[in-house]
């Protein structure tokens, strides 16, 4: 009897095992760009999200900006923003394009303009599917 149960026991993990949920599509990229232009005269703070989707910092002396990452498939939501430095912001109407690309399509994109004193700051964020 215990073989018969260890043998039906082995079968349906065989089975389940061999089932897929594969409905035949091909798995979206997940090769992300961030990008950050304009004529935004400012020294900027960029937080976006990496690999992880954990938060980084990285700072740009001038315009234009991008990064590259993978993202890993446990990553729901990734992050892109901007801000003036404190000690050099840009001039009052200046712009900055912020785009999240997912391969070679933008699927995230905004303009912010610079308000009185060349301050601005904006952050989006894109959810995977």
């Amino acid at each position: 009897m215990k073989k018969i149960i260890w043998s039906l026991a082995l079968v349906i993990m065989a089975a389940l095992g061999s089932c897929s949920s594969d409905d035949g599509s091909a798995p979206q990229s997940r090769e992300m760009k961030y990008e950050i232009t304009g004529n935004y005269s400012g020294e900027m703070v960029i937080v976006y999200s990496d690999e992880g989707g954990n938060q980084q910092i990285a700072e740009a002396e001038s315009l234009p900006w991008s990064k590259s990452v993978t993202i890993d498939g446990d990553v729901s939501v990734i992050v892109l923003g901007a801000s003036n430095s404190v000690g050099n912001p840009g001039n009052e109407g200046e712009t900055v394009l912020l785009k999240i690309y997912r391969g070679d399509s933008v699927v995230e994109e905004s303009t912010v303009t610079a308000i009185s004193d060349g301050y601005m700051n904006f952050a989006m964020t894109y959810e995977f599917d």
